[in-house]
C-alpha cells in the first residue's frame, strides 16, 4: 500500500522534473534562435542603431518567452506535489486507522 503511494509520488515528482526540463530545453531554443537572428541582423549592413533596436527587440521577446515557459512548468510541477501531498495525508490517515484496529478501504 506505501510502497504504491511512494512510486505514486515519485512518478508525480518525475513528470513535474520533466516538465521543468522541457520549458528548460525549450527556453534555451528560443533564445538560441533570438541570438541568430540578432547576429544576422548584425551581419547585415545597417545602421548600427537600427540593428541595436532590432537586436535588443529580438533577444527581448526571447526571455519573455523562455519566462512565461518556465512559470507554466513551475505552476505545473507545483500542482503535481500538491496533489502528491494531498495523496500522502490519505496514506498516512488511513495507515493510522488499520495500525488503531479499524478498517480501511483501499487507497
Amino acid at each position: 500500500m506505501a510502497e504504491d503511494f511512494i512510486g505514486s509520488v515519485k512518478e508525480i515528482e518525475q513528470e513535474a522534473e520533466a516538465l521543468m526540463e522541457q520549458a528548460r530545453s525549450e527556453a534555451r531554443t528560443i533564445l538560441e534562435e533570438a541570438r541568430r537572428q540578432a547576429d544576422d541582423i548584425l551581419s547585415r549592413s545597417l545602421p548600427l542603431d537600427e540593428v541595436r533596436k532590432e537586436q535588443e527587440k529580438i533577444v527581448q521577446t526571447a526571455r519573455s518567452q523562455a519566462e512565461t515557459m518556465i512559470e507554466n512548468a513551475r505552476r505545473q510541477a507545483e500542482a503535481h506535489r500538491k496533489a502528491a501531498g494531498a495523496r500522502l495525508e490519505e496514506v498516512v490517515n488511513l495507515m493510522l486507522t488499520y495500525l488503531k484496529g479499524g478498517k480501511s478501504s483501499s487507497v
